[in-house]
């Protein structure tokens, strides 16, 4: 029937709108607790806040697809895709890892 199919739309649609809203709210955190690692890494110290930042970009650009990725292939709802203490630990043992070779030139 007609209607069974428009209403597996609008669950879809709603899944889309709950994935942007969520995912935004997950990029702003992110940003925020990459900058935050990075600003606790003594080399980050003597560079620029441009400098820090450009490569708090980068790491985001890196690490936001690969977790948005991983919560997609999992079936939970995205209101469950958030900043959790061992997505921090990974992420902020890359950052350390990524943001050191980057801010040593």
């Amino acid at each position: 029937s007609t209607q069974g199919s428009s209403s597996e739309q609008t669950s879809s649609q709603k899944r889309q709108a709950e994935r942007v809203e969520f995912v935004g709210r997950f990029k702003e955190q992110l940003s925020v607790f990459i900058m935050d690692s990075i600003d606790k890494i003594p080399i980050a110290a003597n560079k620029t806040p441009s400098q820090r930042s450009e490569v708090g970009e980068q790491i985001v650009k890196k690490v936001m697809p690969l977790e948005e990725n991983q919560h997609a292939k999992t079936s939970k709802p995205w209101s469950e895709f958030i900043l959790t203490e061992k997505r921090k630990e990974r992420i902020q043992k890359f950052v350390h890892n990524y943001a050191t070779k980057k801010l040593v030139d």
